[in-house]
């Protein structure tokens, strides 16, 4: 499963995907999580994720 993590704030990133790590690890579900602190980031590179947790509100969107 491709997993992105996408928030202006870096300390909610990092605990996010500690969190959702945590998850799939416990459930033995293959995973690969992708983090980013633009929006732009992500909309420039074309990739597609099977999961996303977004920001609603980002400064530099």
């Amino acid at each position: 499963m491709k997993i992105l993590i996408c928030d202006d704030e870096v300390q909610y990133v990092n605990e996010l995907k500690a969190h959702v790590h945590e998850y799939m690890c416990n459930r033995f579900i293959a995973h690969e999580i992708v983090t980013a602190t633009s929006a732009s980031q992500i909309a420039e590179n074309g990739l597609r994720f099977d999961l996303a947790f977004l920001d609603i509100q980002m400064d530099n969107a």
